[in-house]
């Protein structure tokens, strides 16, 4: 029902109100930034984390009483609580996985909380290569993760008071003015992603070799270089040593943490270090009686043997004529294991003639597993917006619907099966009884909306409107309604999403309050 690009958590994150989603086992399985401020926490203190160990006192309380009985019972729930002064009405509804609690303050709305950055900082920390954001204009350093600050031997708040001159070797041409220039050519040719090798030095003085990936991008209407800093100085190393040894060759070839071979052009192994032996689980008698295509997984064979053809047109040509080519390839071990590599491999001369490749084959099985978790998870986010309360729809750039959920079917009568994929302003026909823009269009095209909006509001890119119409289920109602734009994960806008929530009851229990006073 669900398009598979959708940023879900911006999009439950813009929901706006205070949201936590547990599991039968009571672990924090989400919860936005509403919800984290609202307990004064951080959404990466407490994602993950079971609720009962981060706040014991909540034990006994009519919250987790109410919990207990909407995991028993399978029934929503709504409680009354007080937080720092502050009364709420928490709402809890069952869900598949466990149950979904929302949070509306009494009387008096809150403002609007923006997103703290917790999560992207934890996983920008993580990251095994050195990242910078570097201001374009300045050529000064905005920010840079731990590995950052480990490779290079400063804090994060001394590299903030640092140019890009400072981590320069100051060895020509590795000079403070050529990596200004290289900034602004690459800036100039956004969006490509530009590669260079650059002389580094570290805060002791140390000059390393790094291979630097940039790129240009906009954040909030400000240009900023992402840049992806790797420590190649054992590359470099290795590449001096093939020249100037054969020994010591042999010697790093064979204590060398990645897997390295050398096959000829028809891809039979002519030698291969330790790591092949423990990565394929084949002994090296084994694998020099093998040929390379015995051990690629049937889904990689294809760009593998390509990859063949290429080393052998390249073996035509003159020597020096060609970079080292880089790819991913899964290969199946001797138990039947898959694992995958990331591997660069060159051609091998000898007097003046191409006769082997020799590759060097890191194993990213990890972060393809990485990867696979990240799409379940994605899986679990368009679960989730599906029994959210509120009423959710998001369209693409083309205006087109991809989100409908069962909320919305609710309220509108519309099925999703019926609204997905539809444009022309065909969303608006079951609240408007015509084709019309909306709050929603108004994110995308602010020129274009009918303003008959009783109220509305913009903060930064959120728009908060309420809107009396005419035609929904053949009655007027009252709405709130609240929209945004989304992006997906390169930080592209890709659409706008629209939160709805039927006022009209409330607004006639406030009518009947006041008539009676």
């Amino acid at each position: 029902m669900f398009k598979s690009k959708i940023n879900y958590r911006v999009l439950l994150d813009s929901i706006g109100l205070p949201v936590l989603s547990i599991n039968k086992d009571w672990k924090i399985s989400y919860v936005n930034e509403a919800y984290a401020e609202m307990v004064d926490r951080t959404v990466a203190e407490m994602e993950g984390r079971k609720l009962l160990d981060l706040f014991p006192d909540t034990v006994g309380t009519p919250s987790h009483l109410a919990y207990l009985q909407v995991l028993e019972t399978k029934q929503a729930k709504a409680v009354q609580l007080e937080i720092q002064g502050r009364r709420y009405r928490e709402i809890i509804y069952p869900a598949p996985h466990g149950l979904i609690a929302l949070v509306q303050e009494i009387l008096e709305e809150r403002p609007h909380l923006i997103q703290s950055g917790e999560e992207y900082r934890a996983i920008f920390d993580e990251v095994n290569d050195a990242l910078f954001v570097y201001d374009v204009r300045s050529a000064t350093i905005l920010d840079a993760n731990r590995r950052a600050c480990q490779m290079f031997g400063y804090s994060l708040e001394e590299l903030q008071q640092l140019g890009v001159g400072d981590l320069c070797a100051e060895e020509p041409p590795f000079t403070k003015d050529i990596v200004v220039q290289w900034i602004k050519k690459v800036a100039s040719n956004n969006p490509q992603t530009q590669v260079v090798e650059w002389l580094a030095k570290d805060r002791s003085g140390r000059v390393f070799w790094v291979e630097a990936k940039s790129k240009s991008s906009y954040i909030q209407n400000r240009e900023y270089l992402l840049a992806i800093i790797r420590d190649i100085t054992d590359i470099k190393e290795i590449q001096r040593k093939l020249k100037d040894s054969n020994d010591r060759y042999l010697e790093l070839f064979e204590n060398s943490g990645d897997l390295i071979y050398v096959h000829d052009l028809e891809g039979n192994y002519l030698r291969v270090n330790k790591m092949m032996e423990k990565a394929t689980g084949y002994w090296r008698e084994e694998l020099l009686n093998m040929n390379v295509n015995q051990l690629i997984a049937e889904e990689s064979r294809k760009q593998h043997e390509r990859y063949l053809a290429f080393g052998r047109r390249m073996a035509q040509q003159k020597k020096g004529k060609h970079k080292p080519l880089t790819y991913e390839a899964e290969i199946v071990t001797k138990h039947g294991a898959r694992v995958h590599l990331e591997v660069s491999a060159w051609l091998v001369y000898k007097e003046h003639e191409a006769v082997a490749i020799q590759g060097i084959a890191r194993d990213i099985t990890s972060r393809k597993l990485e990867e696979i978790n990240l799409r379940q998870t994605q899986r679990y986010m368009v679960d989730f917006v599906e029994y959210l309360p509120d009423a959710v729809m998001a369209i693409d750039l083309n205006g087109k619907v991809v989100v409908w959920n069962n909320a919305m079917e609710e309220l509108t009568g519309t099925s999703a099966d019926k609204m997905l994929g539809k444009g022309n302003y065909e969303y608006a026909i079951p609240f408007y009884g015509k084709r019309r823009p909306i709050l929603i269009d108004l994110v995308l095209r602010p020129d274009n909306i009918e303003r008959d909006y009783a109220e509305i509001k913009q903060e930064h890119y959120v728009l908060t409107g309420v809107v009396e119409v005419p035609a929904l289920k053949g009655e007027k109602h009252h709405l709130w309604a609240r929209a945004v734009p989304f992006y997906d994960r390169a930080g592209n806008l890709i659409g706008a999403i629209e939160a709805i929530r039927d006022m009209t009851e409330y607004q006639r229990i406030q009518a009947s309050k006041m008539q009676s006073t």
